[in-house]
C-alpha cells in the first residue's frame, strides 16, 4: 500500500532489460504491466516442473503417528484432520492452547500441529509451556509445528523464540503438511506419485472462488471438498453474526480474532474475493 513494491517490480524489470507500463483511470482503478524478452526455455524441464507441481496425493505412511491438531476453527480443524487421516496417521483436535495442555499431559503424542491465535490461551504460549515442561517432561522437546496466515519472517522467528519447530501457513496445503512432519519425523517416502490426468477436467476458475486451487489442496479428493463447500455455507453466518457482534462492543481483540478466522476459512477453499476483503 505504500508503493514500495512498485518501485522495486520497476527495478527488477529494468535490471532483466524490460519496462513497466502502468495505465489509470480515476475513481475505476489502475493496470500494472510489464514486457521482458527472455530466450527460450527448456521444453523438458518445463513439464518435468509441472508434473511435480501437479502431484495427486501421497502413500500412506509407512508408520502411523499420533498427532494433535490445536486449532479453534472447525472448518480448519476438520480439514487438517482429514488430511492426517489420508496420510494414516491418527490426529486429535483441541480447541485452544489450555485443551491442548491438558490432551498431552493425558495422552502420548509423536508431534503438534498448532495454530498461533486462538482465545483463551495461543499456541505461543501453550508451547512456551510445553517447553518448560506444564504438559510431562516427556513432551519437553515434541515437534510442534506452527499453523497461522502469517507468513512474514519476522513472525516466523516469533514462532522459533517460543519453542516452536517449524512452519506452515494457512491455507494449510495438503502437500506441505506431509513434507514437513517428514522433516522432523521420517515417516515413509518423500516422492510423491504423478496426479491423474482426469482431474484437469473437474476443477472451474473464477474471482469469486477458486475451485482448482481448493481441490489441489485437498489432494484431488473432490467428494471432500463438495464436504468442505457444505461446512463454509454452514458456519459462515455463525461466523460473520460474532465479527458483527465484536464490531458492535468494539472489542478490538476479538474482531482481530473472528476477522482472521474468517479470512483463513476462506482461503481454505480458496474464495478469494472474501478472503482478501477480511484483512
Amino acid at each position: 500500500g505504500t508503493g514500495l513494491g512498485l518501485a522495486i517490480s520497476k527495478q527488477l524489470t529494468e535490471l532483466m532489460g524490460g519496462s513497466i507500463q502502468v495505465e489509470s483511470e480515476a475513481d475505476n482503478g489502475s493496470t500494472f504491466s510489464f514486457s521482458v524478452i527472455f530466450e527460450p526455455g527448456d521444453s523438458e524441464k518445463v513439464q518435468d516442473e509441472a508434473r511435480k507441481k501437479e502431484r495427486t496425493a501421497p502413500d500412506q505412511a509407512a508408520r502411523s503417528l499420533n498427532i494433535l491438531v490445536a486449532e479453534d476453527n472447525p472448518m480448519n480443524s476438520k480439514v487438517a484432520a482429514k488430511f492426517l487421516k489420508r496420510l494414516g496417521h491418527v490426529p486429535s483436535i483441541a480447541a485452544d492452547g489450555k485443551a491442548a495442555l491438558r490432551t498431552l499431559s493425558d495422552r502420548h503424542f509423536d508431534l503438534v500441529i498448532m495454530d498461533v491465535e486462538m482465545p483463551e490461551m495461543d499456541g505461543l504460549e501453550a508451547t512456551q509451556r510445553i517447553r518448560k515442561g506444564e504438559a510431562g517432561e516427556e513432551n519437553r522437546r515434541i515437534p510442534v509445528i506452527a499453523m497461522t496466515a502469517h507468513a512474514l519472517a519476522e513472525f516466523r522467528e516469533t514462532c522459533e523464540v517460543a519453542g516452536m519447530d517449524d512452519f506452515v501457513t494457512k491455507p494449510v496445503d495438503f502437500y506441505d503438511l506431509n513434507t514437513i512432519i517428514g522433516k522432523h519425523i521420517p515417516i515413509g517416502e518423500d516422492d510423491l506419485p504423478d496426479a491423474p490426468e482426469s482431474g484437469a477436467n473437474l476443477v472451474e476458475e473464477g474471482t469469486i472462488l477458486n475451485r482448482k486451487e481448493a481441490l489441489r489442496r485437498f489432494g484431488g479428493d473432490e467428494s471432500f471438498l463438495r464436504e468442505m463447500f457444505e461446512v463454509f455455507v454452514e458456519s459462515t453466518p455463525e461466523m460473520i453474526d460474532d465479527l458483527q457482534k465484536a464490531i458492535s462492543g468494539q472489542n478490538m481483540g476479538d474482531i482481530a480474532i473472528y476477522a482472521h478466522s474468517f479470512k483463513g476459512t476462506c482461503g481454505m477453499i480458496e474464495a478469494t474475493s472474501c478472503r482478501d476483503i477480511a484483512i
